[in-house]
C-alpha cells in the first residue's frame, strides 16, 4: 500500500469515539521481509521446524509487526496525514499465526482539542478466529507546515497554561455539570464509560476495569494533576448500609476510595 493516499482529518473533525479499520493478509513473504528490515530473525517467526518444537506449535507473527499495523492505521486512516506519533504502549493477548488475514481497528479514546493531541487504541484481530491478538495504545499529536504553529505533540511545561483537573464520572449529570463549570478556569480531563463531558476532554474507561489507571496515565501524557474530583459511583443500592451484604458494601467503599 505504498502508493495509497493518507486520509487527512482536521483537529475539528477529531473526537472521542471516532474509529476506523482496515483488513489485510499476512504472508510468509511479509514476515521474511519484516525480519530482514528489522533485523529480528528469531526462528520462532521464521522457522517452521523450530516453531513446531515450541509451546506455540507453529510460526507466529512478530509483535512489532502488529505494532506496525497499528502505526499504519494511525498514519493512513485516523487521524492520517497530519499525525505524529508520541508514545506507544502494547500488549499481546494471543499468538497470531500466519499466513492469515487480520482486521485492524482503532478508536480515539482521548482527545485534547487545545493541545491537538490524544490517544488512539488499536486492536489487531485474527479474522479467522475473531480473537484479539494485540492491543496497542498510541499517543499522538498533529503537526503543522513549516510556517504553522509548533507541533502539538510537545506538552506544556510545568507552570505554563492552565492547571489540569481530572473528573471521574464526567458524562453523568453531576460530573458533566462539574466539568462544564471547572472548564471555565481549568483544563479538564474526564473519565467515563462513554458519552460526552461538557467542556472536558474525555477518556473512555471504566474505573472497575483493572486497566483504567494505565489508560488515564496514557491520556495525561506526563502532565501533572492539580486536583481530582471523584463524581463516579457504581450505583446506589437500596436500603441502608446495615442492610447490605458484605460484598456490596466492600464494592461501594473500594469504588468510593
Amino acid at each position: 500500500m505504498p502508493d495509497a493516499e493518507a486520509r487527512e482529518l482536521s483537529a475539528q473533525e477529531l473526537r472521542v469515539g471516532l474509529s476506523a479499520e482496515f483488513q489485510r493478509s499476512i504472508s510468509a513473504d511479509d514476515i521474511a521481509l519484516f525480519a530482514q528490515l528489522s533485523g529480528d530473525a528469531n526462528p520462532l517467526h521464521l522457522s517452521e521446524e523450530y516453531a513446531s518444537q515450541t509451546n506455540y506449535g507453529r510460526r507466529i507473527v512478530h509483535g512489532a509487526f502488529q505494532i506496525s499495523l497499528a502505526s499504519a492505521l494511525l498514519g493512513m486512516h485516523l487521524p492520517g496525514k497530519r499525525v505524529v506519533l508520541g508514545s506507544v504502549r502494547s500488549r499481546f493477548l494471543a499468538p497470531l499465526y500466519y499466513p492469515c488475514s487480520v482486521v485492524v481497528r482503532g478508536e480515539i479514546v482521548s482527545w485534547f482539542p487545545d493541545r491537538q493531541s490524544g490517544v488512539l487504541r488499536v486492536h489487531v484481530r485474527d479474522a479467522a478466529t475473531s480473537s484479539v491478538t494485540a492491543e496497542v495504545q498510541m499517543g499522538f499529536g498533529l503537526h503543522e507546515g513549516r510556517a504553522g504553529v509548533e507541533p502539538a505533540v510537545e506538552q506544556p511545561r510545568a507552570g505554563e497554561g492552565r492547571e489540569l483537573i481530572v473528573v471521574t464520572g464526567a458524562s453523568g449529570a453531576l460530573g458533566s455539570g462539574l466539568s462544564s463549570h471547572l472548564a471555565q478556569r481549568y483544563d479538564v480531563l474526564g473519565l467515563a464509560r462513554g458519552g460526552a463531558a461538557a467542556g472536558a476532554a474525555l477518556v473512555a474507561c471504566d474505573l472497575e476495569d483493572e486497566d483504567w489507571e494505565s489508560q488515564a496515565t496514557e491520556a495525561l501524557a506526563g502532565r501533572s494533576v492539580y486536583a481530582l474530583v471523584h463524581a463516579a459511583w457504581p450505583g446506589a443500592p437500596k436500603g441502608g448500609l446495615l442492610e447490605l451484604d458484605l460484598e456490596t458494601l466492600r464494592r461501594q467503599l473500594e469504588f468510593g476510595g
